[in-house]
């Protein structure tokens, strides 16, 4: 039997900047106290995975060694609707579906997560009100090179299976979606 190597994903020199689109839906006290914390702690080489708000409570940064960063900034329900809204282009009936799933679809694969009151109808949910937490999840480059797994998959005519393992955050799901795109036309 032909004797299998472990493939490591590095992550590659991701872009520092945090995306202005994103910023600009954000309250600006927030906006700032965002860039502020970032401006400080970026340059090592860390990137800001998550951004996390909640109404009446402090938001925070999660950066991809770790380290929860918190920013001296809580928003209000009116703030948290107004969020919200701009998140949806203020065209939340065009986010229905998703948000009835608990995020919200943005652009370059950013996903917000969304915590709230759920409406519950015949157990399905219909609707959510009274936003109380929004967890904007930021993505970011990973640099992968997926020839020898489309190459094994390949020389066995695609019989065998793969496990593909690492901790949360580490780009499982991308690699399979680059993995995809190279098998499928």
């Amino acid at each position: 039997m032909r004797r299998i190597k472990s493939t490591i994903i590095n992550r590659g020199s991701a872009d520092a900047e945090l995306p202005q689109e994103i910023l600009s839906k954000l309250p600006q006290r927030l906006s700032d106290a965002i860039k502020r914390e970032t401006r400080i702690y970026l340059p090592g080489g860390t990137v800001c995975e998550e951004i996390r708000v909640r109404q009446g409570r402090m938001s925070s940064l999660t950066m991809s060694d770790g380290v929860n960063i918190p920013l001296d900034v809580s928003l209000s329900r009116s703030e948290m609707e107004e969020t919200v809204d701009r998140l949806c282009g203020g065209y939340m009936y065009a986010h229905s579906e998703t948000i009835k799933q608990g995020y919200i679809s943005l652009s370059n694969g950013v996903r917000a997560g969304i915590s709230g009151r759920a409406a519950v109808e015949d157990g399905k949910i219909i609707g959510v009100s009274d936003i109380s937490g929004i967890c904007i999840r930021l993505p970011h480059f990973v640099k992968s090179d997926v020839s020898l797994i489309t190459g094994l998959l390949r020389e066995f005519d695609f019989s065998l299976g793969i496990l593909i393992y690492s901790p949360p955050g580490e780009g499982k799901t991308t690699l399979l979606k680059l993995i995809m795109g190279t098998l499928v036309p």
